[in-house]
């Protein structure tokens, strides 16, 4: 019942996030920089029944290392660090709470599934690297509906009120939208993980920002 209430005032509160505008810029590298991920607001994660809501705040840390911070009800604060995001190739510390919780429900909930808690947020590394390249100054070049990040490519599509980057991984696919734009910004970013044929959702991170 308490999740259920939760959930409510979640959607009650994400609802004032909502924008009507379009993605009129043609300009793919602004669309990319549009796609919020700093801030303050509201998150779920939910990998098959299994459903966490939580309050969010992340930051850009010396402008290099993404930190998020969640309050779940009833567990307290937990976090997400990636550190040194400029560095391709850099080496992640002990995992941290939320990352270890992520890891502990894929492995508890997918285990029909080849998915792998590490390969996932190895992959939602990659990605944040795309979505924070302009102010991590790394050299993200953007062209029709691809991007390449130091010889690494991602998809990009574009409908007419959101923005998709796909990021290939272990078989799968880590998909960020965006979506709700508002101003300059999108109000809401999701990392999902369909199953290989793309039927089911493995994974889902929502973030509704204020």
């Amino acid at each position: 019942m308490l999740s259920r209430i939760l959930f409510l005032l979640l959607l009650t509160s994400c609802s004032l996030f909502k924008g009507s505008e379009k993605l009129s810029n043609p300009d793919l590298l602004k669309n990319i920089e549009a796609i919020k991920v700093e801030g303050e607001g509201k998150g779920r994660l939910h990998i098959r029944e299994r459903q966490y809501l939580f309050g969010i705040e992340a930051v850009l840390k010396d402008d290099k290392s993404w930190i998020l911070a969640v309050t779940i009800p009833l567990h307290g604060e937990e976090a997400l660090i990636f550190p040194d995001l400029r560095d391709q190739n850099a080496d992640d510390p002990a995992m941290e709470s939320f990352a270890r919780r992520i890891e502990h429900s894929i492995r508890e909930n997918l285990k029909d599934s080849d998915l792998k808690g590490a390969d996932f947020l190895a992959a939602l590394r990659k990605t944040l690297r795309v979505l924070l390249a302009h102010k991590l100054g790394l050299p993200l070049n953007c062209r029709e509906n691809l991007c390449t990040l130091e010889e690494e490519i991602f998809q990009v599509e574009k409908k007419e009120k959101e923005i998709s980057i796909i990021t290939p991984f272990a078989g799968h696919n880590l998909i960020a939208t965006a979506s709700n734009l508002t101003d300059s910004f999108f109000m809401n970013t999701r990392f999902k993980v369909l199953s290989p044929e793309g039927k089911r959702e493995l994974i889902s991170l929502e973030l509704f920002w204020k």
